[in-house]
């Protein structure tokens, strides 16, 4: 479970070869400090990033594969959630093998 979501980052170097296989990942805002960001904590600053909260987001990198990915966001819906897979113009030779997303209602 996370409040945050997945960040797949690296500017100084692409990150190659990753492969999410057979994971569930449920989005749920469960304690009242969240707020929406990208948090590339311990990367150097700014380490957060304000942004809707994605389910995976992914800048830099190179052959990722999600495979058998199912994220889904919790009741109830909060207005700062954004997208299940928010892919930026960088990545190369994305491979989704089964990604499922449920959005809250």
């Amino acid at each position: 479970m996370s409040e945050a979501g997945v960040v797949l980052y690296a500017e100084d170097r692409p990150l190659m070869n990753f492969t999410f296989k057979n994971i569930s990942l449920h989005i749920h805002q469960f304690s009242n400090i969240s707020r929406p960001s990208h948090d590339y904590r311990p990367a150097p600053p700014p380490a957060i990033y304000y942004a809707p909260t994605d389910g995976i987001f992914i800048q830099y990198a190179t052959n990722i594969t999600l495979e058998d990915v199912t994220i889904r966001y919790l009741p109830p819906k909060q207005s700062f959630w954004g997208v299940c897979l928010n892919v930026t113009s960088n990545v190369k030779d994305l491979n989704k093998e089964g990604l499922t997303c449920l959005a809250a209602s």
